[in-house]
């Protein structure tokens, strides 16, 4: 491709220093599992992520925070990455229940924070439990948190799982309508539950394009080699990523590596992912392409160009 490429969901961690943070949530106490996870049970540094996502002819990315109310995780990144030339966003792990320290740290990571920028806020709501997420999701201090980010104008990575909790996409919907200035992106697809087939994937496809409704929320197409059940191909992620094109518009899709997690898919690794939405996407003109691998994250994520 005649232009950079920015990775838009990219992850780094130290293993130790990770068991340290305080405020850790439920979705990554245990992760990486050393016995079930191996793939990805090391220390993913920003100099190791750099080599890898280098290797793939990719210079520019977004960190994606792993906890929800830890800023301690999120300055250690930035930290770091005035040694590493490859972070220039970071969506930090805050808790949208906790106002005051939200607006605090909103306004401190805004003000402190340089090259990588401080772009966008991700909470996961993809508990096992889905009458959890329902719950918290309409909760006062919830809802109240949303309307925080609307009026600061920061984005939200949408972290959920449509395998355990079907009917999340319908409640963002309501999301969407309630705050409409509020940006707001779909990581992963949604999590869909890929090996359910056909039918499973009109269900999707319809909530999909309900949402798509909507100008305030975009999609990564990211994480998708971990959905399939054993193998995964091109062919089984290509209806997906072409519905999500027809329903939000190039204007609307992005790319993400969601490195190192897609290293847990069999033969899958930072390349492979890149790969495969290049190969899904070589039909589209180049223009198009250059929206989903370049310009939606610049425009999403407020990235300053002099920085790129």
């Amino acid at each position: 491709m005649a232009f950079e490429i920015i990775d838009t969901h990219l992850h780094v961690y130290d293993l130790k220093l990770k068991a340290s943070f305080p405020n850790q949530n439920w979705t990554i106490v245990d992760f990486p599992d050393p016995v079930n996870e191996k793939a990805i049970a090391m220390d993913a540094t920003q100099e190791y992520a750099k080599e890898i996502a280098n290797k793939s002819g990719v210079k520019k990315v977004v960190m994606v925070m792993c906890f929800d109310d830890c800023p301690e995780e999120t300055q250690w990144v930035y930290d770091n990455a005035q040694k590493v030339d490859l972070i220039i966003g970071i969506v930090a792990g805050l808790d949208l229940t906790k106002h005051e320290k939200l607006l605090k740290y909103i306004n401190e990571f805004r003000t402190n924070f340089k090259r990588p920028k401080f772009v966008g806020i991700r909470h996961h709501l993809h508990h096992p439990t889905p009458s959890y997420n329902t719950e918290l999701l309409f909760s006062q201090a919830f809802q109240q948190g949303l309307g925080i980010l609307e009026k600061e104008n920061v984005p939200l990575d949408l972290n959920i799982d449509l395998r355990t909790n079907p009917d999340i996409l319908k409640h963002f919907v309501e999301i969407a309508k309630k705050f409409p200035n509020l940006k707001m992106v779909v990581d992963h697809l949604g999590k869909p539950d890929v090996p359910k087939g056909q039918d499973y994937l009109e269900n999707w496809k319809a909530d999909i394009t309900e949402l798509a409704k909507h100008p305030n929320v975009y999609m990564k197409l990211s994480g998708m080699v971990v959905l399939a059940a054993e193998t995964w191909s091109k062919e089984i992620f290509q209806p997906y990523i072409d519905h999500c094109i027809k329903e939000f518009g190039v204007k609307r899709c992005m790319f993400g590596s969601d490195w190192p997690v897609c290293r847990l898919a069999t033969n899958a690794d930072y390349d492979d992912v890149l790969q495969l939405l290049q190969e899904a996407t070589k039909h589209l003109s180049f223009e198009e392409k250059k929206a989903i691998f370049r310009e939606n994250a610049i425009k999403y994520y407020g990235l300053d160009e002099e920085l790129i």
